[in-house]
């Protein structure tokens, strides 16, 4: 069984970046708040810092909700475990793989890849795990051949010879 996780420092930015970029956009919120009555121009950041606060917290939960930290893989199944403050634990054996997309498949390298399962799993893998190239050639590898041909015409690989 192979283990991928992500590194310290990525661990931390994903868990806890929210928590100061919240506060300050909080605090930008409550004086333009305190402003607006003197000055309607104080709607802008109002605006903004309200927008920040909404869009940084929804990817947050979004990831609480999608991305393990760490995934062990065998020829079998993908164990997913380590989400962001939980204890949950997501088995995928890979015959339920229904489809993988995103990242680079979707020719955004820089966006997460999503796999699907049953229609009732999903997990997500940002490109910041180590090994992150040879965890898709594994979860690849052991997908049924219509999964691996469907993943393989969205890069435009699958005609390719």
């Amino acid at each position: 069984m192979e283990t991928f996780k992500y590194s310290f420092f990525s661990k931390i930015i994903y868990r806890y970046s929210n928590i100061p970029v919240t506060l300050l956009a909080l605090y930008v919120f409550l004086l333009s708040f305190l402003f607006l009555f003197d000055n309607l121009w104080f709607v802008l950041p109002l605006t903004l810092s309200g927008a920040v606060i909404i869009t940084v917290n929804k990817v947050f939960f979004h990831g609480y909700r999608f991305f393990p930290f760490e995934i062990k893989v065998d020829n079998k199944k993908m164990i997913c475990t380590d989400f962001y403050n939980s204890k949950k634990k997501i088995v995928i054996p890979f015959v339920d793989v229904d489809k993988i997309e995103g990242g680079f498949f979707s020719g955004k390298p820089t966006k997460p890849i999503y796999i699907y399962a049953n229609n009732t799993k999903t997990i997500g893998i940002t490109p910041h795990i180590k090994n992150q190239n040879k965890l898709l050639t594994i979860i690849l590898s052991k997908v049924n051949k219509s999964v691996y041909n469907t993943a393989l015409s969205q890069i435009g690989l699958h005609n390719k010879k």
